[in-house]
């Protein structure tokens, strides 16, 4: 639909990480919960546009306490479907 959509991200008022995506509507609309990442990332996770509406989403941060994530998984943007992916090589955070 040709607007943003974010992932993630920490709760500060909680201190825990978020796993809510949502669309960031323009021209001062308010944000929409649209679905669920499958696995909280708090931050330095990375995402690839697979094509139009498919996002690969891999690594970052779950929490401090638990360091860089092996995981990845595919968001469906426009079905609003989070499905796991394969598993990284190795932990990663702050790639691109």
């Amino acid at each position: 639909g040709h607007h943003p959509v974010v992932c993630g991200g920490l709760d500060h008022e909680q201190g825990l990480p978020r796993s809510q995506c949502q669309n960031i509507f323009l021209q001062g609309q308010k944000r929409k919960p649209t679905f669920n990442l499958l696995e909280s990332r708090a931050f330095a996770a990375s995402a690839v546009l697979a094509n139009h509406s498919l996002l690969w989403v891999t690594g970052g941060y779950s929490s401090l306490s638990e360091g860089p994530l092996d995981t990845t998984e595919f968001v469906d943007v426009t079905n609003s479907v989070a499905r796991e992916g394969p598993k990284l090589p190795q932990p990663l955070q702050w790639h691109c």
